[in-house]
């Protein structure tokens, strides 16, 4: 075999090749690096007037949150949050905080997502995770949620300046995903004893389906089946699926 083989290493988006795009990015993280102070300053003068019994404020600067990365249209930027402390509230319900409108919502707080509220049986969940739980609960729910591959939430992290192996990503799904399943259904409202079964006729990807839906008293879907035929022994399965 003596064919030559060429191997061309490609330029990586976060790779600055010449000095221009150099001088725009350290202009860039500069920009975003005052007007989040400036934001931030805004957000306590706002709140000047929140005071603790013993007169002192009760908003107060507490540091800065890791730099991360930020993609823009010059490529990614790092950039730290400001983080600002209540030191006046006695719960998560009543606690004052910051959110900067400039930055992303993943970067301005830990959000949680799918709708769980923070408990300390899931902070525990997460316990000694490298990575934030929030983090993972994205994955897991974009993974689980919309058919996409390990490896494009891989990239879609990597847009957001967070760099997960695909193959973590799956562990956190084997893993979290049957746990998360037994909270859901743990905390899910229980179905009503009246319900009735509908049947529709509708084209599905170009082909006409029948829908068998059960349907409680207060509208919600217990249970829904997709078929091609009307056949009475699938339909009495589907009631028995359905606990109807």
């Amino acid at each position: 075999m003596n064919e030559t083989i060429n191997i061309v290493r490609l330029r990586q988006p976060d790779e600055i090749d010449d000095p221009l795009t150099d001088v725009l990015r350290t202009g860039a993280r500069k920009l975003l690096a005052q007007a989040i102070e400036m934001e931030a300053e805004a957000f306590l003068a706002e709140m000047r007037d929140l005071k603790l019994p013993d007169g002192r404020e009760r908003l107060v600067r507490h540091g800065r949150g890791p730099e991360r990365s930020i993609q823009t249209g010059i490529g990614p930027v790092p950039v730290s949050r400001v983080k600002v402390r209540d030191r006046g509230a006695t719960g998560e319900a009543d606690r004052v905080r910051f959110s900067s409108s400039i930055l992303p919502k993943w970067m301005c707080c830990k959000v949680f997502v799918i709708g769980l509220r923070c408990s300390p049986g899931r902070v525990e969940m997460f316990k000694g995770r490298h990575f934030d739980q929030s983090v993972i609960l994205l994955c897991i729910r974009w993974y689980l949620a919309y058919g996409l591959s390990l490896r494009d939430l891989r990239e879609m992290m990597a847009e957001r300046g967070i760099s997960v192996d695909h193959s973590t990503i799956h562990r956190w799904v084997v893993h979290f995903a049957p746990l998360l399943m037994e909270r859901f259904n743990r905390r899910k409202r229980a179905v009503t004893g009246r319900w009735h079964a509908d049947e529709t006729y509708i084209k599905v990807r170009g082909r006409w389906m029948y829908l068998y839906r059960a349907i409680d008293s207060v509208g919600d879907t217990v249970e829904f089946w997709f078929s091609e035929y009307r056949d009475l022994r699938d339909c009495q399965e589907f009631r028995v699926r359905a606990g109807c």
